[in-house]
């Protein structure tokens, strides 16, 4: 589920549901599968987590999201996929990659 337009608690930016990030969710997805891990319920919706807002007041997040130019970024073809572990501490969160797997094509 993504955040709430009401109480927002992170920032997302919406990508384009292409085949090729649809076929490596569905790689992603099975792999894990093969993992015994039980497959997500919730419907894929791919995005990329800009920023967590916590406890700010969701009136401070609309403002900003008014007044804030919206970046454009660039066309890009990624060359390997990170698979991260995330810990939220007090002050913040940490990232520490897992794995590295080179994507082909």
């Amino acid at each position: 589920m993504l955040p709430s337009r009401r109480s927002p608690r992170v920032l997302v930016l919406g990508l384009e549901r292409t085949e090729s990030l649809l076929a490596l969710h569905t790689a992603v997805s099975d792999a894990l599968e093969r993992e015994g891990l039980s497959p997500e319920d919730r419907d894929y919706t791919p995005h990329l987590t800009l920023a967590r807002v916590g406890d700010t007041a969701p009136e401070t997040v609309h403002a900003f999201l008014r007044t804030a130019d919206v970046p454009s970024f660039p066309a890009f073809q990624a060359d390997r996929f990170v698979l991260y572990e995330s810990t939220l501490t007090s002050d913040g969160a940490v990232y520490d990659p897992r794995a590295i797997y080179p994507l082909n094509g």
